[in-house]
């Protein structure tokens, strides 16, 4: 009777450990990295943060086919040019956060055709690139960006632009073309004097941009309307003349 009672324990013991396996599978050394696969995608994982030493082998893990690759907390104090090699073009996520990261102008962002995500928050950004990659979603949260204009680049993306000291100035033409074209106000904050703790800038500016008067959508039909009627008699006026 025991021994049909341990082999049952062990019967279940093994399938237990094979769910948790199948649930979290195992990570391995690797490349100065764990590696191993993300159970939501199935893509390929490295978690290369808090590795102060940088001893990171970049030609190693470009050898990986990674989908998501984790370098927070680093010291990084630019993004490693290393990335730009080929084995990193299958990218999707990517998270440079918690490093001591001051520009990204001067990057080249597209070598990641397919990068989808891209936190790079907690680092000492005060400017972004004017034009930024077609990421789905870009954390720029806890950096020093204090001007509306460098986050102009981020309206094509979803942005999260939180603890940041940007000036509201609501009635700038940059902020309101800002709150005009940005779908999800609650994620971009600023604040409206220096010492004053960040808000979403829905909250800041709703009053006064709100009570600003635009033209009715009919204005710019008549405009339209306008224009192709003048374009018309030119057309015609030149045809006759032809003639």
């Amino acid at each position: 009777m025991q021994q049909k009672m341990m082999a049952m324990l062990i019967r279940h013991f093994i399938i237990v450990m094979h769910l948790t396996m199948s649930i979290c599978p195992p990570l391995m050394k690797l490349c100065g990295c764990l590696i191993g696969t993300d159970v939501t995608t199935g893509g390929l994982m490295a978690d290369c943060s808090k590795n102060t030493e940088l001893d990171l082998d970049f030609e190693c893990l470009a050898r990986q086919g990674l989908e998501s690759l984790d370098l927070s907390g680093n010291d990084l104090q630019k993004v490693p040019e290393e990335l730009k090699l080929s084995g990193f073009k299958d990218l999707k996520h990517l998270d440079l956060s918690r490093n001591k990261i001051s520009s990204l102008v001067t990057y080249n962002f597209g070598a990641w055709t397919r990068l989808k995500s891209l936190n790079i928050s907690h680092n000492y950004l005060k400017d972004l690139p004017e034009e930024m990659p077609p990421i789905h979603t870009i954390d720029v949260s806890y950096n020093q960006l204090t001007d509306m204009h460098s986050i102009f680049g981020l309206t094509n993306t979803i942005a999260i632009v939180l603890g940041n000291p940007i000036l509201c100035n609501c009635n700038s033409s940059s902020v309101q073309r800002m709150y005009n074209i940005t779908s999800d106000l609650t994620v971009i904050e600023c604040t409206l004097h220096g010492k004053d703790p960040p808000m979403p800038i829905s909250i800041q500016c709703h009053s006064d941009i709100d009570n600003v008067e635009y033209p009715s959508e009919w204005i710019y039909h008549l405009i339209l309307i306008a224009v192709i009627f003048i374009i018309f008699v030119i057309y015609c006026g030149y045809n006759f003349c032809l003639i």
